[in-house]
């Protein structure tokens, strides 16, 4: 991973210093089991152990021995032997296979990475933990399809994208528990070199268990729950993103990412503030899917093993974590700051004109206008033109849409006469509420409603409405009745 994008802790864990320290570790384990098992003399260990634990590596030399050899496994033995006595030369690696020595290693690796995960899963769940509490009382507007939909609590959307990482994270757990399965059952997996019961005992020291069916590595089936598990964990954070980003939008920003006092956005246009941590996730996103892919492309090997698993793992792997880790940081920084303009939400609401409320205005019509013959397709219609009547625009701002001007300064003369309009036009308001009680419904040809049909709806509203009525019909549009139920959802984080 390129430094840019690259995490400290999970570069530590697959340096080449890291990953030959554990493979010294898995050949000490066998000669250690081994020991235990009276298959070698008993000082054989503490000979080898003591001499190899009290000489670092010599990364150089290693490289050097690869460059020669082209295989970085005998580079390694090469390395480790020759401080070795060549009598205790015959117990290193013995009867072994190079994934003998590299299968758990990665397991160990792989596990290593994921606590690294792990910890920032934890913390970014607690602060959106904290936001749904603050914020389980301040309302906006749903939206599906992109348009406006039913109204809830800020929290409510944190609380949502408090789940789908909780769910990504528990899937992260299932699939940890594969990793620790291992192999060290020689060149095809069938234990000419290290016994059954020496491999138990080798991997029990480093924290596994033994894989009964592996060739000469693991299945990568085994790995790949956890590549999936990670591509759903930055799936989540870049949910959190793309909300975000599609409230940013200028015009009504109902979200927005924190911008530093020095910080810069565009370098043509002074006053943007773009999200460019949220717009940086959806690049994460990207990058930890096809790493993911690649990872998925090496379940298929050769019978017992072919060499092109091992080129993709190097890179796809330690990757991957740092897109995770990527994302963390992204989004950790982006929710823990985001600025909430509640204003604007409440200013949605408003501009809705009641639609929020569609869906129980159609119910509540259909209840109380049963009696009168009103059936569920009017009342669907009577709240359908209600909305249209109550979003319609002035037959000159009509005209305009028909119309496109055709100089630039007739653009000009029309952006001064609705900056005009829309200054007086804030001072009124017709909501669907007002439209339905005061029996206002108009035709309009963008939907198909006859006027006969309007006039039908308007003598059955005459009837419905009276004081009783109209105080019940008036209460769907409270925030209080339209959040009613969302409590049951926040018992969760109790």
């Amino acid at each position: 991973m390129i430094e840019r994008y690259s995490d400290p802790e999970i570069k530590k864990i697959w340096t080449n210093e890291e990953k030959l320290k554990r493979w010294q570790d898995t050949e000490l384990a066998v000669i250690k089991a081994r020991t235990k098992l009276g298959t070698y003399p008993s000082n054989v260990y503490d000979l080898i152990a003591n001499t190899l634990k009290n000489t670092p590596i010599d990364i150089k030399d290693w490289l050097a021995k690869e460059e020669k050899t082209r295989h970085d496994l005998n580079a390694f033995l090469l390395e480790r032997t020759q401080h070795l006595e060549r009598v205790l030369h015959q117990f290193f690696h013995d009867s072994m296979t190079s994934y003998d020595t590299e299968e758990a290693p990665m397991s160990l690796m792989l596990l290593a990475s994921v606590a690294v995960v792990e910890k920032a899963c934890y913390k970014l769940l607690g602060i959106l933990s904290d936001k749904v509490k603050r914020y389980q009382f301040t309302p906006m507007l749903g939206k599906t399809h992109g348009q406006e939909a039913k109204l809830q609590s800020v929290g409510k959307r944190f609380f949502t994208w408090y789940v789908k990482l909780l769910v990504s994270f528990l899937e992260l757990q299932k699939a940890k528990e594969n990793i620790y399965f291992s192999k060290l059952s020689g060149a095809i997996g069938n234990y000419q070199g290290v016994t059954p019961e020496e491999e138990k005992i080798a991997l029990e020291i480093m924290g596994l268990k033994p894989f009964k069916g592996a060739t000469q590595i693991m299945p990568r089936q085994l790995h790949q729950p956890l590549a999936n598990a990670l591509t759903m964990i930055i799936g989540s954070l870049s949910q959190m993103a793309m909300d975000i980003r599609l409230g940013a939008r200028s015009g009504n920003k109902i979200f927005q990412e924190y911008f530093d006092k020095k910080q810069m956005g565009s370098s043509a246009m002074p006053h943007k503030k773009n999200p460019i941590d949220d717009e940086n996730q959806e690049g994460m996103f990207i990058l930890g899917k096809n790493y993911a892919q690649m990872l998925r492309d090496i379940m298929v090997t050769w019978e017992e093993r072919s060499i092109e698993q091992s080129s993709v793992e190097r890179v796809a792997w330690p990757d991957l974590f740092h897109v995770v880790m990527r994302s963390f940081k992204n989004m950790t920084r982006v929710i823990e700051k985001l600025l909430i303009f509640n204003d604007n939400m409440l200013l949605e609401i408003i501009n809705s004109k009641g639609c929020y409320a569609s869906e129980d205005v159609k119910e509540w019509l259909m209840k109380k206008g049963e009696p009168y013959g009103l059936t569920y397709e009017d009342a669907y219609r009577i709240v359908q033109l209600a909305a249209e009547n109550a979003h319609d625009v002035s037959p000159y701002r009509k005209a305009l849409r028909a119309n496109p001007p055709d100089s630039l300064e007739a653009a000009q003369k029309l952006l001064q006469i609705m900056d005009e309009q829309f200054r007086h036009a804030c001072n009124s308001y017709d909501g669907i509420d007002d439209i339905i009680i005061g029996c206002k419904l108009t035709y309009t040809p963008e939907l198909g409603i006859s006027a006969e049909e309007i006039e039908r709806w308007k003598s059955i509203l005459l009837k419905i409405f009276n004081r009783e009525t109209i105080e019940s019909f008036l209460e769907i549009f409270s925030i209080k009745y339209q959040l009613r139920n969302e409590h049951f959802l926040f018992e969760e984080l109790k």
